[in-house]
């Protein structure tokens, strides 16, 4: 049987939130950065369900030092922007929006009291735009732009706020199919998609001192997809 490497008895007590992608995956990283995971599940999209959730997560952890997010549409796929029905960007947008608001007001209390870091996880797609992608773009762009605020807001609380850019397909593997999804030039044959051991030791970092001295930034760790000045 597969066993977890081992991890400093110091490791962050992590909390995880997650819609729109496999749970499990990020687990799986997450469980590279501590023994002590546990996934905070709503029972309904509602602030308070969420202060619920993650709070009981953090009890379970005997308190929490580190909280990762991410919110992807449910059901997101190509589609033209210009035949996009109003209830199709409610789901597809507006909702994963709305959950990641929750997951960072529910996130203050346990974070502030530890000192400790919270980190989005999203596709680093939204960086260069996707023209089938509209919703997916705008959610990552509207959650990183969250985190920058958060970030600005909290500076004084002792809770750092980040996001790190990841792959899409890696999070969704069924956006590997989308066309505009993968750089099409000769470079992106070049890539170095990021190891789980190597997104752990970000997250890990994160979690840390260095984490610390940054405050709403966005690191890209696709692998060399995508590049931006």
């Amino acid at each position: 049987m597969a066993m977890n490497p081992p991890v400093s008895l110091d490791a962050p007590s992590t909390v995880l939130v997650c819609s729109g992608v496999p749970a499990q995956r990020l687990l799986d990283v997450l469980r590279h950065v501590s023994g002590r995971v546990a996934l905070a599940t709503p029972a309904a999209d509602t602030r308070a369900a969420y202060a619920e959730a993650v709070a009981k997560a953090a009890e379970s952890l005997g308190g929490c030092r580190l909280l990762v997010h991410c919110h992807m549409p449910e059901a997101e796929g190509a589609q033209s922007l210009a035949l996009t029905p109003h209830e199709t960007w409610r789901r597809d947008c507006d909702l994963p929006m709305r959950r990641t608001l929750f997951t960072l007001q529910a996130a203050l209390a346990p974070l502030k009291a530890s000192g400790g870091a919270i980190v989005g996880v999203g596709p680093s797609l939204s960086i260069a735009g996707v023209g089938g992608l509209v919703a997916l773009s705008t959610v990552a762009e509207g959650q990183r732009s969250m985190t920058k605020a958060a970030a600005r807001q909290w500076l004084g609380e002792g809770v750092s706020v980040n996001w790190l850019a990841v792959a899409s397909a890696w999070l969704a593997p069924s956006l590997a199919e989308v066309p505009g999804v993968h750089r099409t030039d000769a470079a992106a044959t070049h890539t170095h998609p990021p190891t789980a051991e190597a997104l752990a030791a970000l997250l890990s970092a994160l979690a840390g001192p260095a984490g610390q001295a940054l405050a709403g930034q966005t690191l890209i760790a696709d692998g060399g997809e995508w590049m931006t000045p």
